[in-house]
């Protein structure tokens, strides 16, 4: 690798949290680094925010940023779309990224070269953790939820990632550039969405590689910190989350070949009477709440599915637009 070029292009995506993306780039220069800062390249951008978002990341690049910093505005909503953007300026090495919400812990940019080398993965991540969680204050409803979402931790040891295991987490993933150069891309039609929850463009990611017979690893020094919003404690949160997992899980099958009743593939409804809707209403003699709601989100789920199976009888879903990840410059 030539010695001009960043070893590390750090992409953080941003949507109206200006607030937070300071104390992340707080954290980014917290680092401790046995390498030059000419090292790491710090990317962020923009997914159309409406709160002085650009004029913050200026203002912290003229106070003197330890990091070069870059800002780039992406206006296809989407952080799909804004994480592809982030690739397309990177000029590292290897590509990490981390959300607007997020803390890196101050030794991972100097264990993301170490956690390749041991692992010999195209992509690689670590724990996620929240940093203002506090178990007392957590609703008995939530406390089995957020072990799951929002946090990782698959233990102390590298791990390969594959059938059976749990995906990483995708505010915490680092790719080689080769990786995303031969297998393109996030999927954009997957993720958040401006104000619309989103996801699984992580884990379509990380299938794509693994089904490439690339390897994708967990590992343990590759710490980040999550915030656990306030939005979180309310269960009309949870359900609209769950709603927008089905849709995406939806799109990313293939069901051309269903028979279909309204327009929807028929093992679906079969699979929210049958299996949902019938487990939601056996939990309910156990007066186990979290597990009735944990019952009550798989519904939702399905739901998801099923209107993502109704939209497509409207107007037919483009194959996925991943593309292939490209240089460009930008600033």
């Amino acid at each position: 690798m030539p010695s001009h070029l960043p070893l590390i292009s750090l992409v953080i995506t941003t949507y109206n949290r200006v607030a937070l993306l300071r104390e992340a780039l707080a954290s980014v220069a917290a680092s401790k680094l046995e390498h030059t800062a000419a090292d790491v390249e710090v990317l962020v951008i923009d997914n159309n925010s409406s709160d002085g978002t650009s004029a913050a990341v200026e203002a912290v690049r003229r106070a003197g940023y330890r990091f070069p910093l870059k800002y780039a505005r992406e206006t296809r909503q989407g952080t799909s779309y804004a994480r592809n953007r982030g690739i397309a300026m990177a000029r590292g090495y290897y590509i990490a990224f981390m959300d607007d919400d997020q803390h890196i812990d101050a030794a991972y940019l100097e264990n993301v070269a170490r956690a390749f080398a041991e692992t010999g993965a195209a992509c690689v991540g670590g724990p996620v953790r929240y940093y203002n969680y506090n178990a007392r204050d957590i609703p008995h409803w939530l406390a089995p939820i957020i072990k799951y979402i929002g946090q990782l931790d698959c233990g102390d040891a590298p791990l390969m990632i594959g059938e059976g295991t749990r995906r990483l987490s995708g505010g915490n993933m680092v790719f080689t550039r080769e990786a995303l150069a031969a297998n393109g891309g996030f999927d954009t039609r997957l993720g958040h969405h401006g104000e619309r929850l989103g996801g699984n463009e992580d884990w379509e990611i990380q299938d794509r590689l693994i089904a490439a017979g690339r390897i994708v690893a967990y590992h343990p020094g590759l710490v980040q910190y999550h915030y656990l919003r306030p939005e979180r404690f309310d269960k009309r949160y949870w359900r609209r989350l769950y709603f927008s997992y089905g849709r995406s899980l939806y799109l990313r099958g293939d069901f051309s070949g269903a028979h279909r009743l309204f327009g929807v593939p028929r093992f679906l409804w079969r699979a929210l009477l049958a299996r949902d809707c019938a487990a939601w209403i056996r939990a309910w003699p156990t007066l186990d709440y979290p597990k009735i709601f944990l019952r009550q989100l798989a519904i939702w789920q399905r739901l998801g599915k099923i209107a993502a199976a109704r939209a497509e009888r409207r107007e037919p879903l483009r194959p996925a637009q991943a593309g292939r990840a490209t240089r460009a410059d930008g600033n």
